[in-house]
C-alpha cells in the first residue's frame, strides 16, 4: 500500500503526520490506537504493517477535534478516560457519551450507532438548543447533550433496534441454526445500512441463509433475498413478507381441519398395513420374514 493522493489506506505511523498537516489535529498512535480499542476506528494488518482507512479518519473528525482540544486537561483529570479504557466519548465540545464502569460491553448496534452518530454531529448541531440532557443510549451507555436534533437522531436509532430486537421471526429463523445466524448482528446491520441507504432504496441479501437478517432489512426497505437452497428462500420469503403469529393463526384455522380429515382417512387405508409392519418387525428373523417383508413392500401403496 502505498501513499497517493487517491489512497484509501494510510500506514497507521504516518495517519498522525496526515492529521497535523490536512486536519490541524494532533493524534498520536497511541490516541489512534485508544479509539481502536473501543472500535470506533478500524486498524488493518498488512504485511506485519497496521492500517487505518483515511476515510474513517475524515467521518470522526468531530470527534477527534474534540479529543484534542481537552486532551491535555483530560489526560490531568481523568475525565477523558482512564489509562485502561475510556469512560467517555466526546461527540464534540458540548455533548458526550458516557460509557460507565463496563466498558467494552455492549451490544454490536452500540458501535455503528455511534459512528453514525458523529457522521452526522455537524447537520445535528446546528438545530434547536435546550437544557442539557442526560439521556438513555444504548444500555448501560448514556448521551448528554443540548441539542434536540442529536436527542430526536439517537431516540431514532434506539427505535429501530428495538424493533428489530422485537422480530419474532428471528426464533423461527433459528430451526435452521446449523446455517449460522446473523440475528445477533442484525441491529448493527441495519443501523450500518440506514447511513448509507435512504428509505426508497433496496437490499438484496445475498446468501440468505435462514434469513432473519433479510426479516431485520425488510422492516425498513424493499429487501430481495437469494441463496442457492429453496428452503432458506423460503425461510427469507416468510420473515420478510410480514408473516406474523396472526396470520398463521388463520392459516392454521384453514388448515387443520383438512388436516385432520386426511390423517383419519390415511389411517383407515392404511390400517392393515401397519398391523402387517409391526407384525414383521417384532417378528423371529429368517427366511420366510424376508419374503413376507418382500411382500409387504411390492403391495405398500405409494
Amino acid at each position: 500500500m502505498s501513499k497517493s493522493d487517491g489512497d484509501i489506506f494510510l500506514e497507521l505511523k504516518e495517519v498522525p503526520q496526515y492529521c497535523t498537516q490536512v486536519l490541524g489535529l494532533n493524534l498520536s498512535v497511541d490516541d489512534l490506537r485508544d479509539f481502536a480499542s473501543i472500535n470506533l476506528i478500524n486498524i488493518f494488518c498488512d504485511d506485519s504493517k497496521d492500517y487505518i482507512m483515511l476515510n474513517n479518519i475524515k467521518q470522526l473528525e468531530p470527534t477527534l477535534r474534540a479529543f484534542c482540544i481537552i486532551k491535555k486537561k483530560a489526560f490531568e483529570s481523568g475525565g477523558l478516560f482512564r489509562s485502561d479504557y475510556f469512560t467517555r466519548i466526546l461527540l464534540s465540545n458540548d455533548s458526550w457519551i458516557e460509557l460507565g464502569e463496563t466498558a467494552g460491553k455492549y451490544s454490536p448496534v452500540f458501535y455503528s450507532a455511534v459512528y453514525n452518530l458523529i457522521t452526522r454531529l455537524n447537520e445535528l448541531e446546528r438545530g434547536k438548543l435546550i437544557d442539557p440532557e442526560n439521556a438513555a443510549y444504548f444500555p448501560p451507555t448514556r448521551i448528554r447533550t443540548p441539542y434536540q436534533q442529536v436527542i430526536d437522531f439517537v431516540n431514532g436509532q434506539a427505535s429501530r433496534a428495538n424493533m428489530v430486537s422485537s422480530l419474532k421471526s428471528n426464533e423461527f429463523a433459528n430451526t435452521a441454526h446449523y446455517m449460522g445466524s446473523k440475528g445477533q448482528l442484525a441491529a448493527f446491520l441495519v443501523e450500518g445500512i440506514s447511513s448509507v441507504l435512504p428509505e426508497e432504496g433496496i437490499v438484496i441479501d445475498l446468501m440468505c441463509g435462514s434469513g432473519s437478517a433479510t426479516a431485520a432489512f425488510s422492516l425498513f426497505w424493499k429487501t430481495y433475498a437469494s441463496d442457492a437452497q429453496d428452503f432458506c428462500r423460503l425461510l427469507a420469503a416468510v420473515q420478510g413478507g410480514g408473516y406474523s403469529v396472526h396470520k398463521a393463526e388463520r392459516l392454521l384455522e384453514r388448515i387443520l381441519p383438512m388436516a385432520r380429515k386426511h390423517a383419519s382417512d390415511l389411517g383407515g387405508i392404511l390400517e392393515t398395513f401397519i398391523s402387517t409392519e409391526d407384525k414383521i418387525f417384532h417378528g423371529d428373523i429368517g427366511p420366510d420374514l424376508l419374503d413376507e417383508y418382500k411382500t409387504f413392500v411390492k403391495t405398500f401403496p405409494t
